[in-house]
């Protein structure tokens, strides 16, 4: 299981910890340079200033296109983050720590979906209401979490908030603001 703390970051579980201590900096040294040779990396790429200037050329089909293009890169840079580029992302379960501090919540997917969160916007855009399951789901099918993803980003006041540790670290709250003006 992956833990979180209550600031949203992955926490490493106790005995993972212990484990650590223990075996020491030569064995933690030992253990960075066997990972590094066997890790894959995705850059999360920096967040896109340029972008009313790389579209101004555009127009019609070319300009929709390219609008499309740039709002699938803000929803996979921030899958990238919220699954901390974890490999099988689409099946993640993550427990946070619940807002009454009592027990854990699971979060679900590469985009970390709470059920609910998933069920309530579901219902909002579609008008259909989903059960827990279905959302768990849903949540963890890359192509529907990217395409609601996709939905609150840019069609619900929300935003990016739903995302508040990930989104602030993107700095992807005026990238959107600048598709949505182009958009219109």
């Amino acid at each position: 299981m992956i833990y979180r703390d209550s600031n949203g970051r992955f926490a490493s579980l106790k005995k993972l910890a212990q484990y650590v201590y223990t075996f020491g900096a030569i064995g933690a040294i030992s253990f960075a340079v066997l990972f590094s040779f066997t890790s894959k990396t995705i850059a999360i790429p920096e967040a896109r200033a340029d972008i009313e200037t790389e579209v101004s050329n555009l127009s019609g089909k070319k300009l929709e296109e390219k609008i499309t293009e740039l709002r699938m890169e803000i929803v996979e840079r921030l899958a990238v983050c919220e699954s901390g580029n974890t490999e099988n992302a689409d099946n993640m379960v993550t427990y946070d720590p619940s807002e009454s501090g009592k027990g854990e919540v699971p979060s679900f997917g590469r985009l970390q979906y709470k059920r609910q969160t998933f069920q309530m916007y579901q219902e909002i855009k579609t008008g259909e209401k989903i059960s827990l399951r279905e959302a768990m789901i849903r949540a963890t099918d890359r192509n529907l979490a990217f395409e609601m993803t996709d939905y609150i980003l840019f069609n619900t006041e929300k935003s990016w908030k739903e995302w508040r540790r990930c989104g602030q670290a993107l700095e992807i709250g005026p990238e959107i603001a600048i598709i949505k003006k182009l958009s219109n």
